[in-house]
């Protein structure tokens, strides 16, 4: 799935991006003004920026959970009860009726339009700003000045808003709850050598 494996990019990129953040803090030997450090944020706040800006495009030949939550908006009966309790094991239907009666509404046959409605204009309202700063600014620039740049919190509410939606419909769609990937490796051990060898 296209949105999955975008979403799960962009908040592995974020969690790098805030666990460096947390090393500098915590070592008073490197807080110091470093191109290095200008440098980082900027590529998370490019790299975070486009994604949110994917994950509301709204242009039909986009995969984006703005044309997702639209689609299901325009055929709410396709997302049904009786399409969600097919996707689980007979011995598990009493489960896959109570699960979606908890997910959209006791007794309910499909997703109620309205509530996704209030969705897409959650997704829509809560990513605006960030997506109008990475369009005007990141995918190219625009001449007209901005009345207000984004900060890194209200690019981290963004995401994490997205993430929280695709969560949800990932429930609804494949009835599976999200895990979160593990590392396979420690990949903050590159930062417990010195980086730059004695003789350089």
């Amino acid at each position: 799935m296209v949105i999955h494996s975008e979403v799960e990019d962009a908040l592995l990129r974020k969690t790098i991006f805030r666990e460096v953040a947390k090393m500098i803090d915590a070592n008073p030997k490197i807080q110091q003004h470093s191109a290095f450090y200008e440098w980082l944020a900027a590529v998370w706040a490019d790299s975070g920026l486009m994604a949110t800006r994917r994950q509301v495009d709204r242009d039909k030949r986009s995969v984006s959970l703005e044309r997702l939550l639209t689609d299901i908006l325009d055929h709410p009966h396709v997302l049904s009860r009786q399409r969600f309790v097919s996707l689980y094991a007979p011995e598990m239907q009493q489960f896959a009726h109570a699960r979606f009666d908890l997910l959209v509404a006791n007794g309910a046959t499909h997703i109620d339009p309205g509530a996704v409605q209030g969705e897409l204009k959650a997704l829509r309202d809560g990513t605006g700003e960030v997506t109008r700063y990475g369009t005007k600014r990141v995918a190219h620039f625009d001449e007209t000045a901005l009345a207000k740049v984004p900060t890194f919190k209200e690019l981290d509410d963004a995401l994490d808003l997205i993430m929280k939606l695709f969560v949800r419909y990932l429930r609804l769609l494949r009835g599976l709850d999200y895990k979160e990937p593990v590392w396979t490796y420690d990949w903050k051990a590159i930062f417990r050598e010195p980086w730059i060898p004695s003789d350089v």
